[in-house]
């Protein structure tokens, strides 16, 4: 009789635990993608004649275009796992977080060309093209803005708020360092 009374305690007490792992993720679930950093990255890029070319014989034309793009980082909590929890601890790994790249732009009031001699002035479809690179030049130098570091505590504060009051303290179980590479893979469209 003590042998099956354990044995429905033992059951309980797992399907209870289960209860609690489906709470902590239903209520994740309701929060399915999290923006925690949201900033604003500016690189110039720049274009000037080769020395010695032929068009340099005829002036020159240089040009620094500044770019603007607003980038947001966000963690999609549906996507949290490895979640467990036990004695009143929510264990939790993090997803990998996603890199948005929005906005970008022309800082037109701020671009500084010059041109000379007979040449002709930078053409709307050029600063195009020179915004493009900017974007590409953000996106492989996304380590230099510290993004990562900043919206990571900030999820983490926010799934703290989210589990205190179903009396549950999270412990996060990774802490990931993320090379140029892994912040370019990071970036969705």
């Amino acid at each position: 009789m003590k042998r099956t009374a354990w044995l429905l305690i033992a059951l309980f007490a797992s399907c209870s635990h289960s209860q609690r792992e489906q709470e902590v993720i239903d209520a994740l679930d309701a929060t399915p993608m999290l923006y925690t950093l949201e900033t604003t990255a500016e690189v110039c890029v720049e274009s000037r004649d080769a020395k010695g070319s032929l068009r340099s014989l005829f002036g020159n034309r240089n040009i620094l275009v500044p770019i603007e793009a607003h980038i947001k980082v966000g963690y999609d909590l549906s996507k949290v796992e490895n979640l467990r929890v036990a004695d009143g601890k929510a264990y939790i790994t993090l997803p990998d977080p996603q890199i948005e790249i929005e906005g970008t732009r022309i800082l037109s009031d701020e671009i500084v060309s010059d041109v000379s001699g007979l040449r002709d002035p930078f053409k709307a479809s050029e600063e195009t093209e020179l915004a493009a690179r900017g974007l590409t030049k953000i996106q492989n130098s996304l380590s230099r803005f510290d993004l990562i570091a900043p919206a990571e505590e900030e999820v983490r504060r926010t799934i703290r708020d989210l589990l205190r009051p179903m009396g549950l303290t999270p412990v996060f179980e990774n802490s990931k360092v993320y090379t140029e590479e892994d912040l370019r893979r990071l970036v969705i469209d």
